[in-house]
């Protein structure tokens, strides 16, 4: 996949967290500072350029949201299948 592809994923995964129920908003707030970080590294002219803890809390939070929130660990799974492919 290309860089596009995920700053688009980053993008859709910030739409979906924003859709969160209030009482998700402990989860919501460390979803809004992991799509911060990634968006960062978005910003970088040569690519993505990111460590291993990325993908790490990412792993992590689709394990969390994949029977409450399906969308977004669809989302998360594909930035970690992005992210692998790269070598981070």
């Amino acid at each position: 996949m290309t860089i596009q592809a995920f700053h688009d994923l980053v993008r859709q995964l910030k739409e979906q967290t924003n859709e969160l129920n209030i009482e998700d908003s402990e989860r919501k707030q460390y979803l809004t500072e992991l799509i911060e970080s990634l968006e960062k590294q978005i910003l970088l002219e040569q690519g993505i350029k990111t460590d291993h803890i990325i993908t790490e809390q990412l792993e992590e939070k689709l394990l969390q949201y994949e029977v409450e929130h399906p969308d977004i660990a669809s989302v998360l799974g594909q930035l970690i299948e992005i992210l692998k492919s790269m070598g981070i």
